[in-house]
């Protein structure tokens, strides 16, 4: 099992502005401290600067009144790419914030308010990206819509509708992936918690697909998914 490190975290930074990446930088690194101070920090200028950025971005600070292509557009484009960042918008402007909201936006910060909040904001966000693993060194488990069992062997199905079997059972890989933020619905199925997209009741709907939920699980599986939810409610 691989679990993220720091040294494996891209932080990027995007403002137009070079005064507001340079004053959000320093806020960062500050932050950081020790604990983190393997972290990349890279800087852009543009939304063209990010979505044309090679690697992976783990944590995205974005501007959203940019000239060219904005925040929010910027947003809409990494989702339907399935990338696995996370946003916290920064503005001074709020008129504009309803239409940013959208799946893995984490926060949404004045820019003047940057220092005060930043300092809890960012520590927890950094804590939710290490809690992805790597299956085998291999799978992200951040891809994976859900697990289902097959005897010894395991079955990984995936966002971009791939699916692999590798040769683990459920309880081990349920072990695994214990800090992932996924959740036993039933003896042959383990879900992503990020996926699930309808109310959990005999079956839950994770992507598209309909999953069955034992009895015996519900309550439990119910549970957990409020705290998950309320966990990852942001700000």
């Amino acid at each position: 099992m691989d679990i993220k490190s720091a040294k494996e975290m891209v932080l990027y930074i995007c403002d137009d502005e070079l005064i507001w990446q340079q004053k959000i930088g320093k806020i960062c690194q500050s932050i950081f401290g020790e604990k983190w101070s393997e972290c990349t920090i890279v800087t852009g200028e543009s939304g063209k600067d990010v979505l044309g950025y090679q690697g992976d971005i783990d944590i995205l600070i974005l501007d959203i009144n940019m000239p060219d292509i904005d925040g929010i557009q910027v947003k809409n484009q990494l989702q339907k790419k399935n990338r696995n960042t996370n946003i916290i918008f920064v503005t001074n402007y709020s008129g504009r914030i309803r239409k940013a909201f959208g799946p893995r936006v984490f926060a949404f910060v004045d820019k003047w308010d940057i220092e005060e909040k930043f300092d809890h904001i960012l520590p927890e966000l950094i804590e939710r990206v290490c809690r992805y693993v790597k299956i085998d060194g291999l799978y992200d488990s951040r891809e994976i819509l859900y697990l289902q069992a097959e005897g010894a062997y395991t079955d990984l199905f995936f966002r971009n509708r791939e699916r692999h079997t590798i040769r683990k059972n459920l309880k081990e890989l349920e072990k695994e992936l214990a800090g992932a933020d996924f959740i036993r619905t039933h003896r042959s199925y383990l879900v992503n918690m990020n996926e699930i997209t309808g109310k959990i009741a005999n079956t839950v709907l994770v992507g598209q697909q309909e999953l069955p939920v034992s009895v015996r699980l519900r309550k439990r599986v119910k549970e957990a998914y409020w705290f998950f939810c309320k966990r990852n409610a942001g700000y």
